[in-house]
């Protein structure tokens, strides 16, 4: 998918950034709401009652003016994992593979068409204009709001590892219930978030789709479904400075029904949302806290049913879920 090559690309070369426009401004919409400052956390965007029209503009996915993570000047105790990262850094083996990507997506077997991410319809529900699903592997919704079948979103089948993955991007105002029918859709039990809703300067990265403490039911009546929040925790007490870096949220789906039916569903489901790793970078502690995200993961069980694929984004729906995924 254009989705999972350009995880790729950007995984084997984060430092380089993007190309194109900068984002322009947007103003948010009178229903939504910021909770916190930027400079203290992760804000949270009120997405209900945000009007169909408030749309993000168009914008080339890019990175922002920062200054490089600090990198430790000696050599501590690695995990296995971390070792092998290191040893694929020192080697390069991150552009090895976007090579390898590359030539492979040059092939004339590949129908690489993004046609469906075009229709004039359809280009408001992109996040960013230059990161779209190839056609063939791209999620089709059915009854979705406006008869369109589209969400940025591409399905990732990993036969060896007997896995499936639906890789997307950070939802908009008006495109997060079409994420929660895409969940209830394709059976979907967890939710795996890598990124925060404001990031770098209080750029917009994905809105508040989901339901917190503050706000812990949100109604999606386009789509027949509610979310309701059963538990919200960090992964360790607030005040700890080395406690890891993710809130655990634990969320009942709800299906009211619809014209074809009239009976109430429910389905319980696990979302993980990391919020140490920037946009274009990497986490400042380095990879240790990332590997005990994956590893709470899969002791949650998000890997073990292959009929219920993992949902993974970030804002792009490439690097950061393209790093996961690999």
């Amino acid at each position: 998918s254009a989705q999972s090559t350009t995880a790729v690309r950007q995984a084997a070369a984060a430092d380089t950034g993007g190309s194109g426009d900068g984002p322009s401004e947007w103003t948010l919409p009178d229903s939504a709401t910021v909770s916190s400052a930027c400079a203290t956390g992760a804000p949270e965007l009120a997405v209900n009652g945000v009007p169909e029209s408030a749309v993000e503009p168009q914008q080339r996915h890019q990175p922002e003016d920062s200054a490089a993570s600090p990198h430790p000047n000696h050599r501590e105790m690695l995990s296995y994992a971390e070792l092998e990262l290191n040893y694929n850094d020192e080697r390069d083996a991150w552009s090895d593979a976007m090579r390898r990507v590359e030539r492979l997506t040059q092939r004339d077997s590949f129908a690489l068409t993004t046609d469906a991410a075009r229709l004039p319809g359809n280009e408001r529900r992109n996040r960013y204009a230059d990161l779209v699903p190839y056609d063939w592997s791209r999620v089709r919704l059915a009854g979705s709001p406006g008869g369109s079948d589209y969400i940025n979103a591409s399905r990732l089948d990993l036969r060896r590892a007997g896995r499936e993955y639906l890789i997307t991007q950070g939802p908009l105002p008006h495109t997060s219930s079409h994420f929660w029918l895409m969940t209830w859709q394709a059976g979907s039990r967890g939710v795996l978030m890598l990124c925060r809703t404001l990031e770098a300067d209080c750029l917009k990265k994905c809105a508040r789709y989901y339901p917190t403490a503050q706000e812990p039911r949100l109604d999606f009546p386009d789509v027949h479904l509610t979310v309701e929040l059963l538990s919200e925790s960090p992964s360790g007490p607030a005040d700890d400075p080395d406690a890891d870096p993710w809130i655990e949220r634990r969320l009942r789906l709800i299906h009211s029904g619809g014209d074809a039916d009239d009976g109430t569903r429910t389905r319980d489901l696990i979302h993980l949302q990391f919020t140490a790793w920037p946009d274009f970078g990497q986490p400042p502690t380095g990879p240790a806290a990332f590997l005990n995200y994956l590893a709470a993961a899969r002791a949650a069980g998000l890997f073990d049913d292959p009929s219920a694929p993992l949902i993974v984004h970030c804002s792009a729906g490439a690097g950061r879920a393209g790093c996961l995924v690999l």
